[in-house]
């Protein structure tokens, strides 16, 4: 992907000019920023979990958007496969209402140069910052970055003997797009996540979903799982933990690692724990609110995920958001403790 991308830009794909007024629109986060809404192009890439940027890729495509997914040729089958089911894996083309796979430096360069969203997938490590700069200056139509990161990264410090900690790694991430959406005129919206957990279709009885649509990827991300503990508790916690309660800002402290692997085969809703589902859903309902936000999102009780529309309510009506309106390159936009919360 990076060699692609240095094509891209090194055959002289380069940013626009901002408007005054995009200016004062992204960089400034103002309180009448205008949502994206489908279908309008969008791109998912990162180096985070594939099973958040696949998750990503196919709400969003579901929803109407233009979805472009970043991938590797090589990868084609078996992510189709993961996304929408060993049959339409078989056919290898990608249907126009479904994600698209993009690869190669000319189709990403397509894809980048008409997009006017960017779904950036940094759960679990941060986009190096030479790649930022050539998907920036590869999208000069970008409008709205939403990015998917780690809860407590705000507060990160370095590792032990001052080395740099993965945590610590991700907030130097985020700066750099801090300051990157402050100086080139567009809206960045933050979504937090605990540890990761479900993604699949939903419930699932003698081999078939019962579920109707697909919640998250296809049955065939749950024939991919041969650990068991992992298989069951991915099971259960599509079935019964797809509640959501949101909170604004950074205010959640991850668990330290031995209270993780304690928890690892648990369905029970914890805090610092977030439903792959739940988390694609909330970038998706940051995508198309008329502000950008920071939120962090934890898991609930639910036997199904909030809609689309209930997304949108819980951002419009009843969260409190954390706006990014400040002039300067703000590292933690707001502190606010007031928790919303959505249960089926």
């Amino acid at each position: 992907l990076r060699e692609d991308l240095a094509r891209v830009v090194g055959r002289g794909r380069t940013e626009s000019a901002a408007s005054a007024g995009h200016m004062l629109y992204s960089a400034l986060a103002v309180a009448d920023a205008s949502a994206l809404a489908p279908p309008s192009p969008s791109v998912v890439l990162g180096p985070g979990t594939l099973e958040m940027r696949l998750i990503t890729s196919k709400l969003a495509a579901r929803a109407g958007f233009k979805t472009s997914l970043i991938s590797v040729e090589e990868a084609g089958p078996v992510w189709r496969r993961l996304m929408y089911g060993v049959d339409y894996s078989k056919a290898g083309v990608d249907q126009p209402s479904c994600a698209q796979l993009v690869h190669g430096s000319d189709a990403i360069g397509v894809a980048l140069n008409d997009a006017k969203a960017v779904c950036l997938i940094c759960d679990s490590a941060p986009l190096p910052e030479q790649s930022l700069e050539q998907v920036l200056g590869s999208a000069p139509s970008l409008e709205r970055v939403v990015l998917l990161s780690r809860m407590g990264v705000i507060r990160a410090g370095s590792g032990a003997f001052g080395l740099p900690s993965p945590a610590f790694e991700l907030r130097r991430g985020e700066e750099r797009l801090r300051a990157a959406a402050f100086e080139r005129g567009f809206g960045l919206s933050v979504i937090r996540v605990g540890a990761l957990k479900g993604g699949g279709p939903g419930r699932v009885s003698g081999g078939s979903v019962v579920s109707g649509v697909d919640f998250g990827l296809s049955k065939a991300f749950y024939d991919s799982l041969f650990e068991l503990e992992t298989a069951l508790v991915t099971q259960a916690y599509d079935k019964f933990t797809l509640g959501v309660r949101l909170a604004a800002g950074d205010p959640i402290e991850p668990s330290n690692r031995v209270l993780r692997l304690a928890f690892k085969g648990s369905f029970d809703p914890r805090e610092d724990e977030t439903s792959r589902v739940v988390a694609g859903g909330a970038l998706l309902a940051a995508l198309r609110h008329d502000e950008t936000v920071e939120l962090s999102v934890s898991s609930d009780k639910g036997e199904r995920a909030p809609t689309a529309g209930e997304g949108d309510d819980l951002l419009r009506q009843r969260l409190a958001v954390s706006v990014l309106n400040s002039r300067e390159c703000p590292v933690q936009a707001c502190g606010l403790d007031t928790h919303a919360r959505h249960k089926s």
